[in-house]
């Protein structure tokens, strides 16, 4: 009874860990995608003024927060 009782644990943990896993990988992906779109967006303005810079600097400030948003598994 015990090792089924123990079984059931490490597999309820083994999916969390999964979820926590897909969630993070989903996350990435669109990570990765913001950035692609943001680096075309850019990629469009051959001068970088200094407002140019201010966005960027503001996007890259928001990555950032959405980095530290990913969970720890």
């Amino acid at each position: 009874m015990n090792g089924q009782r123990e079984y059931l644990s490490y597999s309820r943990n083994k999916r969390q860990r999964n979820d926590i896993y897909q969630e993070n990988l989903a996350k990435l992906l669109n990570l990765q995608q913001c950035r692609c779109i943001c680096k075309d967006f850019l990629s469009k303005y051959d001068d970088t003024s200094s407002e140019d810079e201010i966005i960027y600097s503001n996007i890259n400030r928001l990555q950032n927060n959405r980095n530290s948003s990913f969970r720890k598994v």
